[in-house]
């Protein structure tokens, strides 16, 4: 009688279990579930947080920027430098023998001050170079006719000089 209440203990147990256990199963699994979906949201909203921390952060440097520029025109428009007011000559100097001596003059005159300003897009100074027949590039003071250039180099000097005037 001993072993039949044991057996008919265990089968009521191993009953309960087989119910029991897939229940218990199920409820981790979706109580697991609801932490992912938890935890996944919690990440999206800390990454919304930090997405919309550096948008504010561009719109203040934005805002920074446009007051800048909006007190450059400011000062622009109250000096008179309008574009009108900048005459505009273009600069072309190509492979022209300068003496060396000249070669501070023309480099003073390519800088900018308050009312001028020199836009290079080409200056390239070299020394006289004669090409032979061979096709050899040569360093020589003469010229290809022979005409002695002295100290002098070659000057390619492009851009656009502009002159503020005031009206």
């Amino acid at each position: 009688m001993k072993k039949k209440l044991v057996r008919t203990f265990l089968l009521a147990l191993a009953i309960v279990l087989a119910v029991a256990l897939p229940y218990q199963a199920l409820k981790t699994l979706d109580s697991y579930q609801a932490y992912e979906d938890s935890r996944a949201y919690s990440n999206l909203r800390l990454r919304s947080i930090g997405d919309a921390k550096k948008y504010a952060a561009g719109v203040k440097r934005y805002k920074e920027f446009k007051d800048k520029v909006e007190e450059y025109v400011i000062a622009a428009k109250e000096s008179g430098a309008e574009s009108k007011a900048w005459v505009r000559y273009e600069v072309d100097i190509e492979n022209r023998a300068v003496p060396v001596s000249l070669m501070r003059v023309l480099l003073d005159n390519a800088r900018h001050g308050e009312q001028y300003y020199f836009d290079p897009t080409e200056l390239e100074i070299t020394s006289p170079v004669y090409v032979n027949e061979a096709g050899q590039g040569i360093q020589s003071l003469l010229t290809e006719d022979g005409a002695e250039l002295g100290s002098k180099v070659l000057v390619t000097l492009k851009g656009t000089y502009m002159v503020f005037q005031r009206q």
